[in-house]
């Protein structure tokens, strides 16, 4: 299941890179202020967009890292082999998608859709997730007052081998997911680990829960 999740979200990056003009094994570079009205889009290439700008297209990436910085609004954030990371207040008008890289967010970013990861990390730092999180096989901490208003969801491949170690859910530091934190099976080993007021308003199903 994962390998077909992960097939289909190349396919319909390479399906985008074929109807834009992209970059080639170089790097995209967005100056402070600047207005785009395309898709920033590159292969074997990272893309760093500056403060204070507009992005009115999505950033794509086959093989690099994508950064944005400071009060700096764009659609989605898309990454294949590479890591995404949002600065202070971070306006994300789509949703933040990494297949084998960390997502990191820092204080003030606001994301319209949703947050996943296949094979990497998710640290959100008082982070406003409008809809999901979602994660295969990465780590999820939710620090510094981070509001999740929809699920936080865990689908393990069933016969990997990393499914022998747990994977850990961390809500922290007053952050609330405000509907559920739900794995796909339940011999999934995966543990919730909650402390400093951190909380889930809706149900916690198929995983341990660790109160600290």
């Amino acid at each position: 299941m994962k390998s077909v999740r992960i097939a289909v979200v190349i396919s319909v990056l390479c399906l985008c890179f074929l109807n834009c003009k992209i970059s080639i094994n170089s790097n995209i570079y967005i100056d402070d202020g600047e207005v785009v009205y395309s898709d920033p889009m590159t292969i074997n290439g990272n893309i760093f967009v500056g403060s204070n700008c507009e992005i009115h297209g999505s950033c794509r990436t086959v093989n690099g890292i994508i950064e944005v910085g400071r009060h700096s609004k764009t659609r989605d954030l898309q990454s294949v082999n590479g890591s995404i990371r949002a600065a202070e207040d971070v306006y994300v008008m789509g949703s933040l998608e990494s297949v084998n890289g960390h997502i990191f967010s820092d204080p003030g970013v606001k994301v319209k859709v949703k947050v996943t990861s296949i094979n990497g990390d998710i640290e959100l730092k008082k982070t406003r997730v409008k809809r999901d999180v979602e994660t295969y096989n990465g780590h999820i901490s939710l620090l510094d007052s981070t509001i999740v208003y929809g699920d936080v969801i865990i689908k393990r491949e069933r016969h990997s081998f990393e499914r022998q170690k747990p994977l850990k859910i961390t809500i922290r530091d007053g952050s609330v997911v405000e509907g559920d934190v739900i794995a796909e099976r339940e011999d999934d080993n995966i543990e919730l680990h909650l402390s400093g007021g951190g909380r889930v308003m809706g149900e916690v199903k198929h995983v341990l829960v660790i109160e600290e």
